[in-house]
């Protein structure tokens, strides 16, 4: 880990980075977690010219290996392009500098190779050199149409081409194309295409999954029901259309019920701290993003996808996030041991998830890896640390608590915690989607999201789909009321905490 007399505090410990690289067929130690962002890498070419917003040093058509992308790299700026045999569409854009604001730890291993991470995340993205853009590119790709017939084969070569999971859920994708196949035609209405996608991805039962026609949004997920249940209970429907008012509830609900109104709010009610009870400490993580003090962040029920837009929006959550982390540990260092409540969590950013973890930290471990699908097989792992991160780390008893609203970059932060030894997971196990979303765009506009990474524990765990159990299982939404169940199997940590902080 850098120290801060080599990085700035914004960025010293922010990175849980890629432990090994995968490169020309062997892995290399190539990019440390501290790397600073003023300091790209790029082992050929000007790295002083890229700097100043000359990309001549990457120029070039480069493919990447999964996930569907093509870059087209010009001096002054880039195209990025989502690309199967079927369609080609310009998925983000823009001039030289939002490249390098966008993207860093940029690094040509050869001519042909090419790999760089998205800012400040975790993951490093790799690329083969084309000849040039391929043939369906040409011309400014595929036209844009409401035709059924032309959006249906595009929905599914989409998921045909990087959906990672059909063996593990026992769908057969082709099997469920021949099924559909002829109910499509050229009359057929928008409403009813879309019943048709509800079909097909239903099987699937991954709250990754997703198409977004405009006002209407088709997701599939086995916490339905309980998400249902938590909007009753604190009253609001839709609870993702309404994210931070939710967060604020239930935050309020926290404070009143476990500490007695006495704890400290921090990043627009996404985290909060306390004693809840002499000695015992309590740090309840609502989501990976939504930090930052501004209105575009309160507003912001998702990411953003742009990537110079999403670089910005990082920055500002990193900033908003590390120090309120840092007060939070301080103020509960005296604690003999630490409740960590993940149990109603939105996801986020990985890297925000690892910034956590990394406040509980011992020492650098491995975390987890994960890998690309790229349509007949896994891309090379990638090995990511959770490392000690901010002033001061605990490392005294802690427990985290998880439940089926545990979801996505809450996932990651239970991997990060569970890589260290003085952590017990107490709840019910989380819901299983650990893989990134991966966007693509129908010809008709549609948004299609789609889980294509694989992510594995150390000891080669493979959580998708079933979640990750606890260590010890307790129920947490088996009351009918919200604040009964919470409480329940809060008491159970506590006992649990207090057995360990006396042995």
């Amino acid at each position: 880990m850098w120290s801060s007399a080599r990085a700035p505090s914004w960025s010293a410990s922010r990175r849980s980075g890629l432990r090994k690289q995968y490169r020309s067929g062997e892995f290399c130690d190539s990019f440390a977690s501290g790397t600073q962002r003023s300091s790209r890498r790029m082992s050929s070419g000007d790295n002083s010219r890229a700097m100043m917003g000359d990309l001549s040093s990457i120029e070039g058509v480069w493919q990447s290996r999964g996930y569907g992308w093509v870059f087209d790299i010009q001096p002054d700026g880039y195209r990025r392009w989502n690309v199967t045999e079927r369609t080609a569409d310009v998925a983000d854009h823009g001039v030289a500098s939002d490249f390098l604001i966008g993207f860093d730890r940029i690094d040509r291993s050869s001519p042909d190779e090419l790999s760089f991470c998205v800012y400040e995340e975790i993951t490093r993205y790799h690329f083969t050199r084309l000849s040039g853009l391929p043939t369906i590119c040409l011309g400014g790709g595929t036209p844009a149409t409401q035709d059924p017939e032309e959006n249906f084969r595009a929905f599914w070569q989409q998921f045909a081409d990087h959906y990672a999971f059909f063996s593990q859920k026992g769908v057969n994708w082709q099997e469920i194309h021949d099924a559909q196949v002829d109910r499509i035609g050229p009359g057929m209405s928008a409403d009813r295409l879309l019943d048709v996608f509800a079909e097909m991805i239903t099987p699937l039962e991954d709250a990754h999954v997703a198409v977004v026609a405009e006002e209407r949004v088709l997701k599939v997920s086995k916490s339905a029901t309980l998400r249902a249940f938590l909007e009753r209970e604190i009253r609001i429907d839709p609870y993702w259309e309404n994210r931070n008012e939710c967060n604020r509830r239930i935050c309020a609900l926290y404070d009143r019920e476990f500490l007695g109104g006495a704890g400290t709010k921090a990043c627009n009610d996404h985290l909060l701290w306390g004693e809840i009870q002499p000695g015992i400490g309590y740090l309840a993580v609502l989501g990976e993003f939504g930090f930052s003090d501004s209105d575009f962040t309160r507003r912001s029920n998702d990411l953003p996808r742009g990537r110079r837009e999403s670089a910005e929006f990082l920055h500002a959550e990193l900033a908003a996030l590390e120090p309120a982390l840092d007060r939070a540990i301080g103020d509960l260092s005296d604690c003999r041991a630490i409740l960590v409540d993940a149990r109603i969590n939105n996801g986020g950013f990985d890297v925000a998830a690892l910034a956590v973890a990394g406040r509980f930290a011992d020492k650098r471990r491995l975390a987890f890896s994960k890998a690309a699908w790229n349509g007949w097989s896994f891309e090379p792992r990638q090995e990511i640390d959770v490392a000690p991160a901010g002033p001061r780390q605990f490392t005294k008893p802690t427990m985290l608590l998880t439940s089926a609203l545990t979801p996505s970059a809450g996932e990651i932060l239970v991997l990060g915690m569970m890589a260290l030894p003085h952590v017990t997971r107490v709840g019910e196990s989380t819901l299983g989607i650990l893989s990134d979303n991966l966007y693509k765009t129908l010809p008709n506009g549609w948004e299609l999201s789609i889980s294509n990474e694989l992510y594995l524990a150390p000891d080669g765990s493979f959580y998708e789909g079933c979640g990750i159990p606890p260590d010890v299982e307790v129920p947490v939404f088996g009351e009918p009321d919200l604040a009964k169940g919470l409480r329940s199997s809060l008491d159970r940590a506590v006992k649990i905490a207090e057995a360990a902080s006396s042995a």
